[in-house]
């Protein structure tokens, strides 16, 4: 899987044991969201090792070991200190709940220009290693008929640190997020299950951008279109729960055949499993909010770095 077509690169590694050379499939992510650092260190932290774990398992990997590059501003400034000891504290306890022990890292003090740090970024990337390689995941959507789920907690619709906060008010704000490590916990071990079980077409975490960004990243990945309901059960605007942050969910298709063994497997392990839609046609069609053609959402990703840096 390169990167760009699932959540996490896969590549195929020749590894001499004693018996000789055997395959190894690994899978390979860096995550990491300053602005959402920047409201709570501890949380933010912790949901960057969420991210790449959850990442991981999603093209169908079990995580193995976490290293991390941690960018901070000037140490010496207290504010600055109490940050990266926070940090530092979320990543040990995001670790520590998703089994992916750290095992090697570095520091990076004093990033600041003109007196003004950076946002606060520790950096973390994860290993993971593939059963089978038959059960790796992308994160398009593969065939009209199939239906789209959604995995985990509900959004609440907060909009903390949002991307979309950020181009509204010029600036990081809102309330922190934060993150339910059991619950998080719980998912990937059922998204690990049912990718072993091989009772999905893809599956896409919802991260940066939120929920409608995710949808559109499945949409554009080979072409689908697809009919879909908000899966919240929150009275939150519209926008709120489009382009939330929060993390521990992921987008699933599956044949409708499967739709009993992904329930089940979700059940076992305590994960809410909601029915959203169905991929269907050239459009992203979301129920009272908005129908965009699927052509019209790759142009405008394929341009988005143009707009950038041009």
């Amino acid at each position: 899987i390169r990167p760009g077509d699932g959540d996490a690169a896969v590549i195929r590694a020749f590894c001499e044991d004693g018996d000789g050379t055997r395959e190894k499939f690994l899978a390979v992510s860096a995550d990491c969201n300053g602005r959402h650092v920047e409201l709570d260190p501890f949380q933010g932290a912790a949901m960057a090792v969420a991210e790449c774990t959850r990442n991981i398992v999603c093209v169908g990997a079990k995580p193995l070991g976490t290293t991390d590059c941690l960018n901070f501003g000037n140490p010496e400034v207290p504010e600055q200190m109490w940050r990266f000891a926070q940090a530092v504290d979320g990543l040990a306890a995001a670790c520590s709940a998703l089994d992916a022990p750290v095992v090697s890292g570095n520091v990076s003090l004093y990033n600041e220009t003109d007196g003004k740090a950076i946002l606060p970024t520790p950096t973390v990337a994860v290993v993971g290693q593939l059963e089978d390689p038959e059960h790796r995941l992308g994160l398009g959507f593969e065939a009209d008929g199939d239906l789209i789920a959604h995995l985990g907690v509900p959004s609440r619709g907060v909009l903390g640190a949002s991307e979309w906060l950020v181009q509204h008010s010029g600036k990081v704000t809102g309330a922190p997020v934060g993150i339910d490590l059991e619950a998080e916990a719980a998912l990937q071990h059922a998204m690990l299950d049912l990718a072993r079980a091989k009772a999905l077409r893809s599956a896409h975490d919802i991260s940066d951008g939120g929920f409608a960004v995710a949808l559109a990243e499945s949409c554009i990945a080979h072409g689908h279109g697809a009919r879909v309901s908000l899966p919240s059960s929150e009275d939150a605007p519209a926008h709120a729960l489009l382009f939330s942050e929060e993390p521990t969910r992921i987008i699933v298709s599956l044949a409708p055949g499967k739709a009993g063994e992904v329930s089940d497997i979700c059940k076992r392990h305590g994960v809410p499993f909601q029915k959203i839609g169905t991929v269907t046609g050239q459009t992203l069609a979301i129920e009272d909010v908005c129908e965009v053609p699927v052509e019209a959402l790759s142009e405008s990703h394929a341009a988005a770095l143009d707009a950038i840096v041009s």
